[in-house]
């Protein structure tokens, strides 16, 4: 047994361990779990949202093109749906990029010339760009669904200062994103993980701020306008006409509205306060990335639920609803009194 022993022991020899290998595949095995979880959640959440867009585009197609708000609506919903796919093409290739990354760093554990700084670099270059893929889809995604918002108040107010007021925002918060992004030709933290690449400063809290007011201030116009339009409908009508489609309708923008506002302002407050963890990075990417998502899926759903009852919205007549022959010519007088 000795001998056996001392043989095995002569067998042994020393290994060289490439660190830098060893480093980058622990690091990411560390978020393995996290990245599945991330990768489960994006996936579903997509797919929900290719229905609802399917959906969505199916319903205004058959509404007819003549109509001004299908005009609106259609490509700015396929907008909409084009900078998600970008979205979830960046956090595919950065998985693709990882098991790439990983693949190498195994293959040159215990060699030192074989997995060096130029892998490391190679990918570095390949996160800054799903870091573009990603920025430019939130940016459009931001973009768009504010100026739909604030349509959408101009389609309830009809008023002059109203029209001004939310194109005013909507352009001061394009040129603050435009200024944080000026200049952006590198990562803003560790390349390990695709990220937004607004500079932190005043511009960027501007541009998040902005864009907070412009659907804060849409959602209180509305709720107002439907506060004022069922208060009429109940003194003139009476309390079986108060929850009209019109109603209904505005309670609904009400609703969806402070649900964006509400995540707005998390991420607002998320990235004004010091980051809870340090590491792994995809905590924080995968919150981005829920909130993101969570915004898409909302706000296309809301598309589709107003379908049914916003067309006589659109088209500016708010007499459309359930109403009693005597009470007709009411109701239409005070579908113009506001």
């Amino acid at each position: 047994m000795p001998l056996a022993r001392a043989a095995a022991l002569e067998l042994l020899r020393p290994v060289e361990i490439n660190d830098l290998a060893l480093n980058t595949t622990l690091y990411y095995a560390a978020d393995l779990s996290f990245t599945a979880l991330d990768i489960g959640l994006s996936s579903a959440l997509f797919g929900v949202l290719t229905l609802l867009v399917a959906l969505a585009v199916m319903f205004l197609i058959r509404k007819g093109l003549y109509h001004t708000f299908v005009r609106i609506l259609l490509p700015s919903t396929l907008l909409l749906y084009g900078s998600t796919i970008l979205y979830t093409a960046a956090l595919g290739s950065h998985i693709i990029s990882i098991g790439r990354l990983v693949a190498q760093a195994q293959s040159g554990l215990f060699s030192g010339d074989a997995f060096t700084n130029a892998e490391v670099g190679a990918f570095e270059s390949d996160v800054l760009k799903q870091s573009w893929m990603m920025t430019i889809a939130v940016s459009v995604n931001v973009l768009i669904g504010g100026s739909i918002v604030w349509w959408r108040v101009c389609v309830v107010w009809r008023n002059r200062m109203v029209y001004c007021l939310g194109p005013l925002l909507i352009m001061l918060t394009i040129a603050f994103g435009a200024k944080t992004l000026f200049g952006a030709h590198h990562c803003l933290h560790s390349c390990r993980q695709p990220q937004f690449l607004f500079s932190p400063g005043i511009f960027a809290d501007m541009c998040a701020l902005l864009s907070l007011a412009v659907n804060l201030i849409a959602t209180i116009l509305i709720g107002y306008k439907g506060w004022k339009h069922g208060r009429l409908l109940r003194r003139s009508l009476g309390r079986g006409h108060q929850k009209s489609p019109v109603v209904k309708t505005l309670a609904l923008l009400v609703e969806s509205g402070a649900i964006y506002c509400i995540l707005l302002i998390i991420m607002v407050v998320y990235k004004a306060t010091p980051a809870l963890f340090a590491a792994p990075d995809v905590h924080q990417n995968a919150f981005f990335q829920v909130i993101a998502y969570y915004t898409y899926a909302c706000f296309i759903y809301v598309i589709v639920s107003l379908l049914s009852v916003l067309p006589a919205l659109y088209n500016g007549d708010l007499s459309e609803y359930p109403r009693s022959a005597a009470g007709a010519d009411t109701a239409t007088r005070l579908s113009t009194q506001y």
